[in-house]
């Protein structure tokens, strides 16, 4: 892919880390690593209408992603942890480490960290990104949580290890995990999430009747749906219970078994999934809201 032009590191601080990296869910502390912050923002260019398109891809650490409306610019803030393999080692790498942000010739946002030589331990990354209103979002990290927050346009988030978080998105979105949990609250439009192991939690907004997707292969799924979803819910496990939470009992349910469920809400016109091989599948039907008297 050709690069039309790559943004300059607008600001770098190096210190001594204290403590472990976010990411490591161990007591363990890096012997030499040192802290790099890195920023940078790629203007708005003014063919970009529809919104922008976004592609952050990182190998280890954690990915958190906004939209600001008011925003006619992208900003990126890297924390970065860079090991060593002695205190020199970690200063020299520290000088070397980089925040590469460039817009491609088709107009894509790239933005990925470079470090030297080969990947140590600890090495890792934080990074926000606050965006315009964005047209494709692409999240990728192979170890690490990826987040998205009040986020438009096609969503795809991608993590190998660790959890993927999205709330408020306006758009399709399309989530995969391979070991972690999938958390998606409040989508706005069609919804494919899928983990190999891990839990899923799925809520639709009101008023989203679009299809999803909720698929693990180890790990319990439960989905929210509005009090006016429309829709057939197809439902199966093979380790685990069934179940339907329905206080108004809208939901008329068929091909009941052990291991599948059907169910059919309002006019049934979109086709929905819920499947785990080992764990408990719930679908929630929310309650319409009371009517005020008067």
């Amino acid at each position: 892919m050709k690069l039309a032009s790559v943004v300059a590191i607008v600001a770098c601080v190096v210190q001594p880390l204290v403590g472990a990296p976010a990411w490591a869910q161990s007591d363990a502390k890096p012997k030499f690593a040192q802290e790099v912050a890195m920023s940078a923002d790629i203007a708005r260019v003014a063919d970009a209408k529809e919104g922008e398109r976004l592609m952050v891809d990182i190998a280890v650490g954690s990915i958190e992603c906004t939209v600001d409306e008011k925003a006619t610019e992208t900003r990126i803030a890297a924390e970065l942890v860079v090991d060593g393999k002695d205190a020199a080692d970690a200063e020299r790498r520290a000088k070397l480490v980089k925040l590469y942000a460039a817009r491609a010739s088709d107009g894509t946002i790239i933005v990925n960290t470079v470090y030297p030589g080969e990947r140590l331990p600890y090495d890792s990354v934080k990074l926000t990104v606050i965006a315009p209103p964005t047209a494709e979002i692409v999240l990728k990290s192979m170890t690490g949580t990826v987040r998205a927050k009040g986020t438009m346009g096609n969503l795809r988030a991608r993590t190998n290890t660790g959890a993927v978080v999205v709330e408020g998105h306006r758009g399709p979105l399309d989530v995969r995990a391979t070991d972690g949990r999938i958390d998606v609250k409040d989508a706005m439009e069609s919804v494919q999430a899928i983990t190999t192991n891990g839990a899923i939690n799925l809520a639709l907004a009101d008023g989203n009747d679009q299809p999803f997707k909720a698929e693990s292969r180890n790990g319990a799924v439960r989905v929210e749906v509005g009090a006016e979803f429309d829709g057939v819910v197809n439902m199966t496990t093979t380790g685990g219970a069934i179940s339907v939470v329905d206080p108004a009992k809208r939901a008329r349910l068929s091909q009941h078994s052990a291991t599948r469920l059907v169910a059919e809400l309002g006019a049934a016109a979109s086709q929905c999934e819920i499947k785990t091989s080992n764990g408990a599948v719930t679908l929630v039907a929310a309650q319409p809201a009371a009517k005020k008297s008067g």
